[in-house]
């Protein structure tokens, strides 16, 4: 790892560390981005104000295939109001039922699972606000968003209506998974059972608060290859 880490800084103009002094787990791989780009002075794309910039979030535990980034580009350009994923859920109050989509197609969902790449444009969020709409959770939930990034992006979509939308991966798997050295977060603490129902908890109560809109997992046909 550090080795690779010395790889990256000799290229600052491509890859950047950055550090926040927030910690809100998983979150932060797009709310530390968009903390970095509130706090940077840089501008990646040289556009006026960098709103129509993308940013494309994915899990470090995973090894991505070099035909994993194009699609999410492509289709984020032809729907550049909505966010895109390769997989996703359909929530009820009960339980969670994942996007599947047919090969060349998109599916619409509640939330998208950030661990197979998610674009997002730079426009629908700040840092600020998602700090502050954390906040307006209440304690028991908060601690359960802590480990439940994608609930939590999902509901703050659904709080700004932007639509959220997962793509076929046209039968070729994109990504895989890096076998875990040591389980030191308390995200992935307990079985899958217990997360589960943390997940539920969540569900029930975006429901009962409004935060969340109730879909059919509607297929659109459209071509999802350039």
């Amino acid at each position: 790892m550090e080795r690779a880490l010395n790889r990256m800084r000799k290229h600052p103009f491509l890859v950047r560390i950055w550090r926040s002094q927030l910690d809100l787990g998983p979150a932060m791989k797009l709310i530390g981005a968009l903390d970095f780009l509130d706090h940077s002075d840089i501008n990646l794309t040289g556009r006026e104000n960098g709103l129509d910039d993308i940013i494309v979030v994915a899990d470090d535990d995973k090894l991505y295939s070099k035909n994993w980034l194009p699609p999410l580009i492509h289709m984020s350009s032809r729907f550049p109001d909505a966010a895109i994923g390769y997989r996703g859920y359909v929530m009820t109050t009960d339980e969670a039922i994942m996007c599947v989509t047919p090969r060349h197609s998109v599916c619409r969902a509640n939330a998208l699972m950030g661990y197979s790449g998610v674009v997002y444009k730079r426009s629908f969020f700040s840092f600020a606000f998602l700090v502050n709409f954390y906040s307006t959770f209440p304690p028991h939930i908060r601690e359960c968003m802590f480990g439940a990034d994608d609930e939590f992006f999902g509901a703050a979509m659904s709080h700004l209506n932007i639509p959220a939308l997962v793509i076929s991966n046209a039968g070729e798997r994109k990504f895989s998974t890096i076998p875990r050295v040591k389980e030191h977060s308390r995200v992935y603490q307990g079985d899958k059972a217990s997360r589960v129902q943390m997940q539920k908890k969540i569900w029930r109560y975006l429901s009962s608060a409004g935060l969340l809109t109730l879909i059919e997992p509607l297929i659109l046909n459209i071509s999802v290859s350039a």
